[in-house]
C-alpha cells in the first residue's frame, strides 16, 4: 500500500487535522468539510462501541466519488491524561503514524483518510482517527472458529497460520510493534474468489516504532495471540522460519501469563466496565479446549492441538481414578491368564488362513489403481474406515467400494471412527452407524466401534465418551445378528486404558473381539521389549484381557499397525502437520527396507504366537506410511513391503504354522507345512546390531521381496526373514 503525503489544517481555534493527499483534490472542500465533522459524526452510523472508544461509518463526497470511511472516536481525556497525550500523542494520532508507517513498509492496514484532534488550551482533549473501510473481511478469530467448527481441516488451518504468521513477522521487521496483538485485531481480506487475501493490522493506537525490536519486545507483542498451545508453537516455528528460541518461550510465556492474569482481573477492576461490554459487545467465542478436533488429510488422523502438559492438565482425575479402579479389579485374573498363554505359545498348529489384512482407504480420483494393487496381492481381509466428519457423498461412494470388494471374494471389515461431534451427540452418532449397517450389513464379517480411544485427539477424554459410542452396539446386533462388532479400539501398549474403558461401557454391550491398535512405539524392532514384554508378550497380555473381561470374547485382533517412514515429512504420522525449513521428523522412523522386515516379523510374533486372530496393515496406500507410496498420484510406487507381503500371502497364506525354534545364536526358525510339502521363515535376532549367521542347507531360498536367492552357500541370515523351501 503505498504512503501517501500529509496535509495538516487547523481551524475553530481549537481543532487540527492531518489529512493524506490522495484524498484533498481542493484545498477549500477538504477544510469545509472538516469544519462540518462534528456535526456530521453525531449523525453517523454507529457501528460498535467499547469502553472509551466508538466506530462511526461516514463516507467523503467529492466530485464522482463516495468513499466509505470508518471513524474510531477516542473518548475525552481528563487532565493528566491530556497532558500525556500532549508527550506521547493522542491515540488518534498514534493510530495515524502507526498506519502510515505500514503504508511505507507495504505491510496492510485500512489506508489512513485523516487524523482530527481537539484541543483545549494546546492539549488534545479528543480524537479522532479516519480510515478507509476495508472491503468483505473477516477477523482470525473468526477464521479459526470457523476451521474449528466447519472443516476442522488441518491443511487449511497451517495455510491460515502460516498467512498470518508471515505477515506479523513483516510488520515486526518493519519496525513496528503492535501493542494489542489480539486475533480481533488481525483479519484477512476475501479475494474475488473467496479465498484469504491479504492481512491487515487493525486498533493502532498502542503501537510503537522500534527499529529492529529484541526478542522481548516481540514476545510481549505475540503474548496475545490465541492458538491452542500446540498450534502456538507451530505458529511461532512459522513466525521463526526455524525453531523458536528458547528466551523467546521463556520470556513469552512469562508476559502471557501475566496478561491472563490481567484479563481475569479485569471484572474486579473495572466492574460498571464491564457489566456493560457484556451487555452490549457479542464476540464470537471459541469451543471448549476438549472440543477442538482437526482432521490431518497427508497423515490420516487426527492431530493434537495441545501439547502432552496442557492435554494432561484437561483429563480429569475421576478418569484417572476409574482405570486404576478397574486394574486393581481385573488384574490378578489377568495376570494368571497372561502367564497361561505364554506358556502355550507358538505351542499349537495355527491356520494361517486370512490371518493377515490390509486397510485401504478408497477415493473416486484413485480407487481403480487401488483395486488394481489390491486385486495383485491375492485374495486377502481388508478393512474399510467409515469417518463420522467425513462428507455423505465420500461415505457413499465407501459402500460402493464394500460392495465391489465383497463381490469379488474379499472378506471385508469396516471401522466406524468418530471425532469429537459425534462423542457429543450420540443420537447422531447412532443414526450414523444404522445408515453405514443397514447397507452393508450383509457385506461385512466385523465392524469396529470407536477407534484410538484412549487418545484425547480422537474425542474421547474419558470412559463415559466411549461409553455414549458403544451404546449403539446392541441395537445394532438386534437389527443385524450376522455381523460381529469389535472394540473398543485402543492403541499402544496402555492396557490399564482399555480396561478402564471396557469397566465404563454398558453391561449390555457384548464386542465379539477386543480390537487393539498394536504400535511398537519407539522400541525399534517386534522383538525388542518394553518393560519386559516384546511384541507377541503384549499380545498375550491383550489375549488375558478378552478372556478375562466380560464385555468381550475370547478374540483378539490387531486392527492397525505400521512403522512411520523416515524422510516422508508432514505426511509422517509421528510428525507434525507443519515443519520448518530443514527440519527432520523426530520419532521411531525406518527405511523401507527396515519397513518390510519388521512388518513379516510382526506377522510371525502375533499370528504364530496363536495370541492374535487376525492383523490389519494400516494402509496400502501412503505416503508416511503405506505399502505403497502415493505421493505421485500420477505415479504409485510399490515399496518392498507391498512385495513382501504380497510373497507372505503367496506362500503362508493357505499352510498350518507348525513350530518355532529359536537358536542360541539368535536365529529364529519359523516350521509351516501344506498339501504339498512344508518351509521354514528363518531370521536371525540379535542384540549386536550386524551379527550375521551361516545358513544350513535348503533346497530353495527365496528373499523377503519374492526372488529367489541362487546360490545356496553364500546365503548368510540376518534381520531379513527369509523362505527356506523343502523339496
Amino acid at each position: 500500500m503505498s504512503d501517501p503525503e500529509e496535509i495538516e489544517y487547523t481551524w475553530g481555534g481549537g481543532w487540527r487535522a492531518r489529512v493524506a493527499e490522495p484524498f484533498v483534490s481542493d484545498s477549500a472542500v477538504i477544510q469545509n468539510w472538516l469544519a462540518d465533522f462534528p456535526r456530521a459524526i453525531s449523525h453517523a452510523r454507529k457501528l460498535s462501541e467499547s469502553n472509551d472508544t466508538d466506530l462511526f461509518l461516514i463516507e467523503w463526497n467529492h466530485t464522482d466519488d463516495r468513499i466509505p470511511l470508518v471513524v474510531k472516536a477516542f473518548g475525552p481525556k481528563n487532565s493528566l491524561g491530556a497532558r500525556w497525550d500532549r508527550i506521547s500523542g493522542s491515540p488518534a494520532m498514534r493510530s495515524w503514524e502507526a498506519a502510515r508507517h505500514l503504508c511505507r513498509n507495504k505491510v496492510c492496514t485500512p489506508q489512513p483518510f485523516a487524523v482530527i484532534e481537539e484541543l483545549k488550551d494546546e492539549f488534545p482533549r479528543r480524537s479522532w482517527y479516519i480510515s478507509k473501510e476495508l472491503p468483505t473481511f473477516e477477523t482470525f478469530q473468526q477464521s479459526l472458529i470457523n476451521i474449528y467448527e466447519g472443516s476442522c481441516n488441518s491443511i487449511h488451518l497451517m495455510t491460515l497460520l502460516q498467512h498470518v504468521a508471515d505477515n506479523v513477522r513483516a510488520m515486526h521487521t518493519s519496525g513496528l510493534i503492535h501493542g494489542d496483538l489480539g486475533n480481533q485485531n488481525i483479519v484477512l481480506l476475501r479475494d474475488e474468489g473467496g479465498g484469504a487475501g491479504d492481512v491487515c493490522f487493525l486498533d493502532l493506537n498502542r503501537a510503537k516504532k522500534v527499529p529492529q525490536p529484541q526478542l522481548a519486545l516481540l514476545a510481549k507483542d505475540l503474548c496475545r495471540i490465541h492458538l491452542p498451545s500446540d498450534l502456538l508453537r507451530i505458529f511461532f516455528e512459522m513466525y521463526f522460519g526455524s525453531e523458536a528460541p528458547r528466551e523467546f518461550l521463556t520470556l513469552e510465556r512469562r508476559f502471557r501469563n501475566r496478561f491472563k492474569l490481567h484479563t481475569r482481573s479485569r471484572r474486579l477492576r473495572h466492574p460498571i466496565r464491564e457489566r456493560r461490554r457484556s451487555k452490549h459487545q457479542a464476540n464470537p467465542m471459541y469451543p471448549d479446549d476438549r472440543d477442538i478436533w482437526i482432521w490431518d488429510p497427508k497423515s490420516q488422523q487426527a492431530i493434537s492441538a495441545f501439547t502432552s502438559k496442557d492435554r494432561k492438565k484437561m483429563i480429569s482425575a475421576g478418569q484417572g481414578i476409574q482405570v486404576v479402579r478397574s486394574t486393581i479389579k481385573y488384574l490378578p485374573q489377568v495376570w494368571r491368564q497372561y502367564k497361561q498363554y505364554c506358556r502355550t505359545a507358538f505351542e499349537e498348529p495355527i491356520v494361517m488362513r486370512h490371518r493377515v489384512g490390509c486397510a485401504v482407504s478408497p477415493d473416486p480420483s484413485r480407487w481403480k489403481l487401488e483395486l488394481k494393487l489390491v486385486s495383485d496381492l491375492g485374495v486377502l481381509p481388508v478393512l474399510l474406515r467409515f469417518y463420522y466428519h467425513e462428507s455423505k457423498e465420500q461415505n457413499e461412494f465407501l459402500k460402493q467400494c464394500v460392495g465391489e470388494l465383497s463381490e469379488l471374494g474379499y472378506p471385508v471389515s469396516i471401522a466406524l471412527i468418530q471425532n469429537r461431534r459425534a462423542v457429543q451427540n450420540p443420537d447422531l452418532w447412532a443414526t450414523f452407524c444404522e445408515e453405514i449397517l443397514r447397507d452393508l450389513h450383509s457385506y461385512i464379517e466385523i465392524a469396529e466401534i470407536g477407534h484410538a480411544t484412549n487418545r484425547v485427539k480422537w474425542g474421547c477424554w474419558n470412559s463415559s465418551d466411549y461409553a455414549a459410542l458403544a451404546a449403539v452396539v446392541p441395537n445394532l446386533r438386534t437389527s443385524y445378528p450376522n455381523v460381529k462388532f469389535m472394540g473398543p479400539a485402543g492403541i499402544d501398549f496402555e492396557y490399564q486404558r482399555v480396561l478402564g474403558t471396557l469397566e465404563g461401557i454398558s453391561t449390555n454391550v457384548q464386542f465379539d473381539a477386543l480390537s487393539h491398535h498394536l504400535y511398537v512405539d519407539r522400541r525399534g524392532a517386534p522383538e525388542n521389549e518394553q518393560a519386559g514384554f516384546c511384541t507377541w508378550k503384549k499380545c498375550a497380555l491383550a489375549r488375558a484381557i478378552s478372556t478375562v473381561h466380560p464385555r468381550t470374547a475370547d478374540k483378539l485382533i490387531v486392527s492397525e499397525v505400521n512403522w512411520p517412514l523416515i524422510d516422508t515429512g508432514v505426511f509422517s504420522p509421528v510428525g507434525s502437520p507443519y515443519l520448518f525449513p530443514g527440519q527432520q521428523v523426530k520419532g521411531p522412523s525406518v527405511d523401507e527396507e527396515t519397513y518390510a522386515r519388521y512388518m513379516i516379523r510382526y506377522f510371525l510374533q502375533t499370528i504364530c504366537s496363536g495370541m492374535v486372530e487376525r492383523v490389519y496393515w494400516w494402509n496400502l496406500a501412503a505416503h508416511g506410511f503405506g505399502l505403497v507410496d502415493d505421493k505421485n498420484s500420477a505415479n504409485w510406487r510399490p515399496r518392498l513391503s507391498y512385495w513382501s507381503l504380497k510373497t507372505w500371502l503367496s506362500l503362508v497364506n493357505n499352510t498350518t504354522f507348525t513350530g518355532r525354534r529359536q537358536l542360541n545364536s539368535g536365529e529364529q526358525i519359523y516350521s509351516f507345512k501344506h498339501d504339498q510339502g512344508a518351509f521354514q521363515i528363518r531370521y536371525a535376532f540379535s542384540q549386536n546390531a550386524g551379527s550375521r549367521i551361516p545358513l544350513g542347507a535348503s533346497n530353495k531360498c527365496i528373499d523377503i521381496g519374492g526372488s529367489p536367492l541362487d546360490r545356496r552357500d553364500n546365503v548368510y541370515l540376518d534381520s531379513e526373514p527369509i523362505y527356506c523351501i523343502e523339496a
